[in-house]
């Protein structure tokens, strides 16, 4: 009498089990390798940067004030926040730090942030936004802001919406050149935030490779031109 040689169900279960098992292992090690590569690619590139502009890069941290820092509208998540592949240097004869942001939730997309210095001028916290942007505008920016209005602007409360807490100590930014700008400019979708020496200025999901971000920067840096600063 013949014995089969035929596999049992709990055998062949067990044999599936340690196939899928095997299979995950090597795709989770493919996926891994395949980031890294990516992540090393990324930064060698960002570092070829930083040599090509006279930059100073740094894969993380940041170095604005960290009091002002955690005042930005930006920044105010209540997950916190995650900063990465930092560039700072003068660009077009002006400080500027750029880095790649996103809050710690692991599902928003990180965004390039250009933070222009204003030298020694204190500003006011101010935040510009899209129109709509933020329901409870004051919740967003941490403070008693009023919505500004600026005569000469168009695209201010049409298209964009201008708060500050000292909304009088903010008009002057938005000189006649200003003025043309944005109104020309109105439908790009800036975010323009400020206060003590700085102003950042950023696109929710723009996040440029480092091989566009100088176009990039020469865009945020038109923007920050055009404010009379």
């Amino acid at each position: 009498m013949s014995q089969s040689n035929s596999l049992t169900s709990p055998q062949i279960n067990y044999v599936k089990r340690n196939l899928w098992s095997i299979v995950k292992h090597k795709a989770a090690s493919l996926v891994s390798s395949i980031w890294s590569s990516i992540v090393e690619r990324r930064i060698h590139t960002y570092q070829k940067l930083a040599m090509e502009h006279d930059f100073l890069f740094h894969e993380s941290g940041i170095t604005i004030s960290e009091k002002w820092f955690l005042r930005f509208p930006l920044f105010r998540s209540q997950f916190g926040c995650q900063v990465q592949y930092v560039l700072t240097g003068r660009f077009l004869n002006k400080h500027v730090q750029t880095f790649e942001f996103r809050p710690n939730d692991d599902l928003t997309p990180f965004t390039t942030i250009f933070a222009f210095e204003v030298g020694t001028q204190k500003l006011p916290m101010f935040a510009m936004w899209p129109a709509g942007t933020h329901a409870c505008p004051n919740k967003a920016m941490g403070i008693n802001a009023h919505e500004v209005k600026i005569p000469d602007v168009n695209a201010i409360g049409t298209k964009y919406e201008l708060f500050c807490a000292q909304p009088e100590t903010i008009k002057p930014l938005f000189s006649p050149k200003a003025a043309k700008f944005f109104d020309r400019n109105s439908n790009q979708g800036w975010h323009i935030e400020g206060g003590g020496q700085y102003i950042l200025i950023y696109k929710p999901g723009l996040n440029p490779t480092p091989r566009k971000l100088t176009r990039a920067l020469r865009d945020a840096h038109q923007v920050f031109a055009a404010l009379k600063v």
